[in-house]
């Protein structure tokens, strides 16, 4: 019991699944249940932890108490425990994940026995189909629960009656090529979108900057006085950008002076300008394949002259938030 209960896991898991002789069923009922236990208790916690090992394990002596009993029942049968704890890993780990031909692939490859294939084949597809039938996945459930904005391999079909101008959101919130330091700070500090488009006076699309991008220039002070020449500005290098990535300052903690927040900010040099974008007649699921195919996070939406007339973000595509859009643009 204290090798598999104080040992590292992958030593343990080694252990349960190589060594024959040295595991009662008492020992392997009471680490199983303890562990299972454990393990249910720590996927909660808001702490990094793993989920591989940790299953992989408790599935592992899980299946070797199987094996043990059935070598028990049926003494004249020849049976394997040390085999009976690799199905209950891949058993175990396939319903907790749904994962079924990329986990064949790494269990044989850990073996290195493709013997092992057909077995963990029919295990892994019997544990999702438990898996489906009781619920989610623990990773669908914590996209559900984080709200992560996770787009299905097909749309909707209530989405094909749906075209963009009836999902999108407008006025969109856009900057010019070189706007004022205070405009862009007030405009960070009541929103908080992570996309602006950068338009000319007529409302024509130019290009797109982040909100990070915009936190990153305000943090270098990249400003320029209005008596100086406008196609001055400081140079930001690509390491001011990455270095306080993914952590990025928020808006509150940048201080600037009264005379800074009067200067002019020139943000040519950092948008992007090879943009994706759609007509605002396109259909809902021709967006839908766009945002799943080219990961996309936001799309500008324009008119035939090219003007921004809205954009949708990836949440826009779930079904009940377009519906309840919708149904208020009807209202």
């Amino acid at each position: 019991m204290a090798s598999i209960f104080f040992l590292d896991q992958k030593n343990a898991f080694r252990q349960v699944l190589w060594n024959s002789d040295s595991f009662g069923n008492r020992t392997l009922f009471l680490f199983s249940l303890v562990y299972f236990l454990l393990n249910t208790w720590a996927v909660g916690l808001s702490v990094p932890h793993g989920l591989l090992m940790p299953t992989i394990l408790n599935g592992a002596v899980i299946g070797r108490l199987v094996g043990n009993l059935i070598g028990n029942w049926f003494p004249s049968k020849c049976v394997q425990p040390e085999m009976f704890a690799l199905i209950g890993a891949a058993s175990l780990l396939g319903g907790k994940s749904r994962m079924t031909i990329s986990l064949t692939a790494v269990l044989i490859e850990s073996t290195n026995n493709i013997v092992y294939a057909m077995p963990l084949m029919f295990t892994l597809m019997v544990s999702k189909w438990v898996g489906d039938w009781f619920g989610p996945g623990i990773y669908d459930s914590y996209i559900e629960i984080k709200g992560y904005p996770f787009l299905d391999w097909e749309p909707h079909p209530a989405l094909y009656k749906f075209k963009a101008k009836q999902v999108m959101g407008h006025p969109v919130q856009t900057f010019s090529s070189r706007p004022l330091v205070k405009t862009v700070v007030d405009t960070l500090r009541k929103t908080t979108h992570n996309g602006f488009p950068i338009v000319t006076k007529s409302g024509v699309l130019q290009g797109l900057i982040l909100r990070t991008q915009l936190l990153t220039l305000l943090k270098e002070k990249a400003f320029y006085s209005s008596v100086l020449v406008r196609n001055y500005y400081p140079s930001v290098t690509l390491e001011s950008f990455i270095k306080d990535y993914p952590r990025y300052d928020s808006i509150e903690n940048i201080i600037l002076t009264q005379q800074e927040e009067n200067m002019r900010m020139n943000l040519v040099p950092y948008m992007a300008s090879n943009l994706f974008v759609m007509h605002q007649d396109a259909s809902m699921k021709r967006l839908f394949v766009a945002f799943r195919s080219l990961g996309l996070r936001h799309l500008i939406i324009v008119d035939k002259h090219n003007v921004v007339v809205g954009i949708i973000t990836r949440k826009d595509l779930f079904l009940q938030r377009l519906l309840e859009k919708v149904r208020e643009a009807d209202v």
